[in-house]
């Protein structure tokens, strides 16, 4: 929900979910912030790939970068 409302005020938020201990909530947080087209969550993203070790999150956070670095809005 916080991806599609489009709000900058929510990154910080989605930010903190990044290092949740729940893969799923990473997950959905990483989705969220891909979202939004900005260098600063890219680099944030990618700075959470680094530490991820769950494929899933890891797969999850890569297409959040691309969608993020190609996304029309």
């Amino acid at each position: 929900v916080l991806g599609n409302q489009g709000k900058e005020s929510n990154i910080p938020f989605l930010y903190q979910l990044l290092c949740d201990k729940d893969a799923l909530v990473r997950q959905h947080a990483a989705w969220a912030l891909g979202r939004f087209q900005s260098e600063a969550v890219r680099s944030h993203l990618e700075e959470a790939l680094q530490a991820e070790q769950n494929e899933n999150v890891i797969l999850e956070i890569r297409q959040a970068i691309e969608f993020s670095a190609s996304s029309q809005f």
